[in-house]
């Protein structure tokens, strides 16, 4: 009887594998496309929530998704979009102008606390029907159809918009080509192909778990032995051997993303620039950029170089003796005679590498006491929102290819700025861009040069993507976006 229990209890719990399996690095902070902006996010929700536009990967692109048109007035200020014909959520229910609207109200709700309310939070809304509707900006709003590429201004469907945010479940309709069947925390989502996907093929990959890796080495000997098909970031210690016995699968591309730090600029000592400057003059990024591998660029701006026609380089400095000299400086301004501060970062072995570097670097240089307080994702994003920390690791990637998509996040007030920084002046230039053509692009350069004189952050480097894929997967195409159209994959023999 014993036997067979546990025979049953087998036959129960048994899974049967997906089509495809792909990792991520740690739990989604949110299902909420409203709510998530995570890299793994990025990877996951687009394949759940359509968008109104959508960058096409190969070329980059700006091409409908579920509007077929769109069009502003004179001054970029009003855009006026069209949904496509017989779009639906997947419990079969139509895709309206109704479910567009009452989204984006409740992404600029206050009580949302929507990293990105700050694209729409000064727009009105109107319906000419529940095909056709507008948005009106009380200033021109140039990149507002490439904004709508971006998963947070997705339509989200009533059942999610009713509820509190924050609460999920995965039972809602989505409009993806993919629903999720099954969700086990800290350990794989499970998602299906819609049934009702407006674009749905039957080629498709029908089902994918994305699976909970923390560890890329864990990943990486999962790939190998067949477990995973996909993983996004490789050790890069790893790259000479991958090269050697797995060329086909190892695919290394530059990133539309740059890691840097944030400073809690009002937080004691970090509030005198000098400080800030020697932090930043102390680390030798060639030296980090090395350490890593994987053809990452040293960088010491913002923005990285993938945007045409635009110039933020400047000169990648390092000089240990001009920061001891300004660290020195700062602590007698400041009245201290040392200095502790502490570094907070999410939990990965790239992160903690970084992480030890930069602490040994500033204890060799400067002399400076580094407190390393690593956090699971979940955990770190809300420690950094709320700027419960004095010195944070960060990371950006581009929403679409336009340097604004970096500089608008350090607007005064902005919600996904995390830093408390608040300059007029680089407010100013942001605002002024808008309403420019031709000049746009300099007016940019010059407020990302202020956001850097004022050593609001430390740029690191520009990022790589190390991606295996296994190699009988075709339709993925690599791009610095990160941008992933898992409908497109197709599954051939080995």
């Amino acid at each position: 009887m014993k036997l067979a229990a546990c025979m049953l209890l087998l036959s129960a719990c048994y899974r049967e594998s997906a089509d495809i399996k792909v990792a991520i690095t740690s739990e989604l902070e949110s299902f909420d496309p409203q709510l998530a902006t995570s890299a793994n996010a990025t990877k996951m929700l687009p394949a759940l929530f359509d968008t109104l536009t959508q960058i096409e990967v190969a070329s980059g692109q700006l091409v409908p998704e579920l509007a077929s048109e769109w069009e502003a007035n004179e001054d970029f200020s009003s855009w006026k979009f069209t949904l496509k014909d017989n779009i639906k959520w997947s419990d079969g229910t139509a895709i309206t102008a109704t479910d567009v609207i009452e989204s984006w109200q409740r992404l600029k709700d206050p009580k949302t606390a929507a990293p990105y309310s700050t694209w729409i939070n000064a727009a009105s809304f109107t319906i000419q029907n529940e095909q056709i509707f507008s948005i009106h900006f009380p200033t021109p709003a140039p990149l507002f159809p490439l904004l709508c590429s971006f998963h947070s201004l997705a339509p989200i469907p009533q059942q999610l918009r009713l509820k509190r945010p924050g609460e999920f479940s995965i039972d809602i309709p989505f409009s993806g080509p993919y629903i999720i069947q099954e969700h086990r925390i800290r350990n794989y989502t499970r998602l299906i192909s819609n049934p009702h996907y407006h674009n749905s093929n039957t080629d498709s990959i029908q089902s994918i778990d994305f699976k909970v890796i923390p560890s890329n080495w864990t990943g990486l000997n999962m790939f190998l032995s067949k477990e995973i098909d996909y993983l996004p970031q490789i050790p890069e210690l790893a790259i000479p051997k991958i090269q050697e016995t797995q060329p086909n699968a190892l695919k290394i591309n530059p990133r539309f993303a740059t890691y840097f730090l944030r400073l809690k600029q009002n937080d004691g000592a970090l509030s005198n620039k000098k400080l800030r400057q020697a932090l930043n003059l102390s680390i030798d990024r060639k030296k980090l950029c090395s350490l890593l591998g994987g053809e990452k660029k040293p960088i010491n701006t913002l923005v990285p170089p993938l945007t045409l026609n635009y110039s933020g380089a400047s000169e990648i400095t390092f000089a240990p003796r001009q920061a001891l000299e300004l660290y020195k400086e700062s602590l007698e301004e400041e009245g201290l005679t040392k200095l502790s501060l502490d570094y907070l970062y999410p939990s990965s072995e790239l992160n903690r590498i970084i992480a030890e570097f930069l602490m040994q670097s500033w204890q060799e240089t400067l002399g400076l006491r580094i407190t390393l307080n690593p956090l699971e994702s979940k955990s770190f994003f809300p420690q950094q929102q709320n700027l419960n920390y004095q010195i944070s690791h960060s990371s950006w990637i581009g929403d679409y290819y336009d340097p604004f998509t970096f500089l608008e996040i350090f607007q005064s007030g902005h919600r996904n700025n995390r830093s408390g920084y608040s300059n007029k002046k680089y407010d100013a230039l942001l605002s002024k861009s808008q309403y420019q053509k031709e000049a746009r692009l300099k007016t940019l350069s010059l407020a990302e040069q202020t956001l850097l004189e004022d050593f609001a952050i430390i740029p690191l480097f520009q990022d790589t993507s190390l991606e295996l894929l296994r190699s009988n997967i075709t339709g993925h195409t690599t791009n610095g976006l990160g941008i992933i159209n898992f409908q497109e994959w197709r599954i051939a023999n080995e």
